[in-house]
């Protein structure tokens, strides 16, 4: 089913009214235009130009979407209170990219100190070099211009609309393609996220993710739920419990988990084994609901070893919207 993700807004969006920054032909000639674009290393000259607009840079949506692969692109104009226009398109590796996405989310820190916040037995994880970044987006317009990319539907308010033409701020490159983006008053440098590259730094992470102790595999499943990576808990999960999880993603249009529980305060409260290849975790999360505490949740964790690694075979307990797995 198809997903609606609110972009994070960075001040307050009017909930009615018109978009507030169309521009008339007439206004097209004050523009501060970018002539040069590089993608690739090649030196483009699109014929539809990308626009300096108050520090920022936009980009003509249906030409910058094809230069980094999207295919179908179709625009429907919408006449209505709730949407100024529907993009629809398919991105081949977005979904690919929402998963290594929440996997960083999922490691990461603040002022990327990873290693001080894992146990000791998980220090050898290292972050990969990513071009991922997260994009201040201040709002242009009172009215979304809806994309949809097939699993789900994004709510845009930075863009701008002249004379039939979408502009978008080029931070959504890197947010939809993975596109490294550098900038200078002369001209826009722009390289895209290889799918080989994207598939390499995944199967990276899941060989750096083999847990050689039951304890690596819930200190990162604390660390997953917390964070809401749905990608890690992923990483974590025996071969039938990740069929299960992928399409459970797959279903929903993300791995992120939801936003409206986050999770803090997870704890082991009991460990058993009935075995030496087969332990039974009871762990505790506090739930949080807008930064305030609302009750304890409790998981029982069955952590198994196959082959040569420690995975996790079954989870029960509470488990709605703070795993991607079906309830039990």
């Amino acid at each position: 089913m198809k997903k609606y993700h609110m972009v994070i807004m960075i001040c307050f969006v009017l909930l009615f009214g018109r978009s507030h920054l169309l521009y008339a032909e007439e206004d097209v000639d004050s523009f501060q235009y970018i002539d040069t674009v590089v993608i690739s290393q090649q030196v483009l000259t699109p014929e539809v130009r990308p626009i300096w607009l108050n520090g920022e840079i936009f980009v003509p949506l249906r030409w910058s979407f094809k230069q980094m692969g999207a295919e179908e692109i179709v625009w429907t104009p919408l006449d209505s209170a709730e949407a100024a226009g529907l993009i629809t398109c398919r991105i081949a590796d977005y979904f690919q990219l929402l998963q290594y996405d929440s996997l960083l989310q999922g490691l990461a820190i603040e002022e990327k100190d990873l290693q001080s916040s894992l146990p000791p037995q998980l220090h050898r994880i290292a972050m990969a070099n990513t071009p991922l970044v997260y994009w201040e987006r201040e709002p242009l317009q009172n009215r979304p211009l809806i994309l949809d990319i097939g699993d789900e539907q994004l709510e845009i308010y930075d863009y701008l609309l002249i004379n039939n033409q979408y502009y978008l701020s080029v931070g959504w490159l890197n947010t939809l393609f993975g596109a490294k983006i550098d900038i200078d008053e002369e001209k826009l440098s722009i390289e895209p996220l290889k799918r080989n590259d994207l598939t390499k730094q995944l199967n990276d992470f899941s060989r750096q993710l083999v847990c050689g102790e039951s304890d690596e595999a819930i200190a990162l499943w604390i660390r997953a739920c917390e964070r809401q990576s749905g990608a890690l808990q992923y990483e974590l999960l025996s071969d039938a419990l990740k069929k299960e999880s992928y399409q459970m993603a797959l279903n929903l249009g993300t791995w992120q988990l939801s936003n409206a529980k986050t999770l803090s305060d997870g704890q082991i409260i009991e460990k058993s084994s009935d075995g030496k290849q087969r332990y039974l975790y009871k762990l505790t999360f506090c739930e949080m609901i807008i930064d305030q505490p609302n009750k304890i949740l409790h998981q029982q964790i069955v952590v198994e070893k196959i082959e040569s690694s420690w995975q996790i075979t079954a989870v029960k307990g509470d488990t709605d919207e703070i795993t991607l797995l079906p309830a039990r």
